[in-house]
């Protein structure tokens, strides 16, 4: 026993010492994955293709590749298909790759199958996935600081992370919003103007791929720098503006909306991490069933959460607490939020790691973090109406707790700073 304490104890110098957080980081992954091995030779050793859509639905596999490639092959008519809610910068770029296909495989049904068994829309995936990776891994060696192994282990953490290799599964655009925000919070305050300047242009990237990144413009408005917001308001137009010469004019943008309303489920979203799936899942256990005035309420929740995190990351003053807080509005508050969204998580990760300070509410972020990345066993629920993933619900009590948390500390820093005004 002695030894095996002594044992204990000399890793955890070891870890400490030679890895920082980072490497208690990467223990957490791997335990979350050794859990997962060992529920497999349990249970069920299929238990861990729920987790991704391969083996779920092999058919769906990186359709969110081909899909928008797909049905922006008619660029003035593009938003008339309901199926069509990208931006339009994403959707022109679909629309123009779409050119290097033969006519002939459009039109066959409403998703891009067709397309995705052609070798030349193969290689073009196999070239998107090799360089989106290749430069996520590269910011992330340059962003992480510490030694070259300790950076290197945290680049292999994050790519072999759950949320990454669901979203090689996917092969969604996101990636390329959140390698444009990592630079942007990186920057946006650099002391070399002219980062400062490509920093805003990142954003306005992001915002052009995804619309939510546009969040992260309160750093700027905390820090009251008002040409810089009607800069990036200048880039988003343009970005969103332009592209439409070639979509069919400017009226076409407003059927985005209705086609989002479309794409939505039609019945009540038990998975994911949505605040209003994290509700519906729950209840969905506890009463095994749905009331449907119950969307309501999530709906209104929703405001609720946005006007208390705004508020909240305006008094906030840690810099990677601030950005946590706004990438977890980008990840509770959409209707749909699929597992690759976690990816934002990975901005606050880097900054919260560069800035460690060991302290009981570090090391409590720092579990949460793993959580939100790691592996975990996808237990599932079924009911007649709907099933609930447990890993998704995990995930999703991890986001709410480290929400809480920040939003905790905020208003107890508002409270001392009220008390010392009154005192003055």
């Amino acid at each position: 026993m002695d030894r095996m304490k002594l044992l204990c104890k000399q890793i955890k110098e070891k870890i400490s010492n030679s890895w920082g957080p980072t490497g208690w980081f990467a223990v957490g992954l791997l335990g979350g994955f050794v859990l997962l091995f060992c529920a497999m030779c349990i249970y069920n050793f299929n238990l861990w293709k729920q987790l991704f859509f391969f083996s779920i639905d092999p058919y769906d596999s990186f359709m969110d590749f081909f899909n928008p490639i797909y049905w922006s092959s008619s660029l003035s008519t593009v938003y008339q298909n309901s199926l069509s809610i990208y931006p339009p910068l994403i959707t022109l770029l679909a629309g123009l790759t779409s050119k290097l296909f033969p006519a002939d495989v459009f039109g066959v049904g409403r998703v891009g199958y067709s397309l995705r068994d052609l070798w030349g829309a193969q290689l073009l995936l196999s070239f998107f996935l090799t360089v989106t990776i290749s430069l996520f891994a590269y910011q992330l060696f340059l962003t992480k600081t510490g030694s070259k192994k300790e950076r290197i282990l945290f680049c292999l953490c994050i790519l072999f992370s759950l949320p990454f290799l669901y979203w090689i599964e996917r092969a969604n655009v996101i990636l390329l919003a959140v390698m444009s925000s990592l630079f942007f919070v990186f920057y946006y305050d650099s002391s070399k103007k002219y980062l400062r300047h490509l920093a805003l242009l990142m954003l306005a990237l992001a915002v052009c791929i995804k619309i939510y990144p546009a969040a992260l413009g309160m750093l700027l408005l905390k820090g009251k720098r008002y040409k810089e917001i009607a800069l990036l308001g200048l880039y988003v137009l343009i970005g969103f503006s332009v592209p439409l010469y070639w979509l069919g004019g400017l009226d076409q943008i407003l059927l985005i909306p209705q086609n989002i309303k479309t794409y939505l489920p039609a019945g009540v979203a038990f998975q994911g991490f949505s605040v209003q799936a994290i509700i519906n899942a729950c209840t969905l256990i506890v009463e095994k069933n749905i009331n449907r005035s119950l969307i309501v309420w999530t709906s209104g929740l929703s405001y609720v959460i946005f006007s208390v995190g705004v508020f909240s990351s305006y008094f906030i003053q840690t810099k990677w607490k601030v950005v946590a807080l706004l990438c977890l509005l980008m990840i509770l508050l959409p209707v749909i939020s699929g597992t690759y969204t976690l990816l934002l998580m990975i901005i606050p990760l880097v900054l919260f790691l560069n800035d460690y300070h060991p302290s009981l509410f570090n090391r409590i972020y720092l579990l949460l973090f793993i959580i939100i990345f790691s592996f975990k066993i996808p237990f599932r629920f079924s009911f007649a109406i709907g099933n609930v993933l447990g890993a998704d619900l995990v995930t999703g009590f991890a986001l709410l707790t480290m929400f809480a948390m920040l939003c905790a500390e905020a208003f107890i820093l508002l409270k001392k700073k009220w008390t010392m005004l009154r005192k003055r």
